[in-house]
């Protein structure tokens, strides 16, 4: 009997992770520009200091937003794995539960009360 594992990504997944990076990299170098431009006394002179901060906060952002990408398109593929059910599932909640008051035994998986400290079933600390 063989399983085969979904694939990590897809390509457009790839594609914005991709994507999310050039936005953090071209974000950090206009970051170190920006800053850089904050030191020099020619910009006090010619009044472009604005320029040098709209630099830094553009980057800054772009640093952010290409973050964002990153972690979101990440945690998508994540979730077409399972990855987070069963993160959630260890932790002694339900996969999929609307936090009813219901807990699970992370050690066998078992329905516990939520006064329980110990499970009925296997004997572990539920936390």
């Amino acid at each position: 009997m063989s399983t085969t594992q979904p694939p990590a990504r897809t390509g457009a997944q790839t594609a914005l992770m991709a994507l999310g990076a050039l936005l953090m990299i071209g974000g950090l170098v206009c970051v170190v520009l920006g800053f850089a431009g904050f030191g020099s006394d020619d910009d006090l002179n010619q009044g472009t200091v604005g320029a040098d901060l709209g630099l830094f906060a553009g980057g800054g952002l772009a640093m952010v937003v290409g973050l964002g990408i990153i972690g979101f398109t990440r945690a998508r593929a994540l979730m077409g794995r399972g990855g987070y059910a069963r993160v959630t599932y260890e932790q002694g909640i339900a996969p999929g539960g609307s936090g009813s008051g219901g807990r699970f035994c992370s050690s066998c998986g078992r329905a516990t009360s939520p006064s329980a400290r110990f499970c009925d079933s296997c004997g572990a600390a539920v936390g």
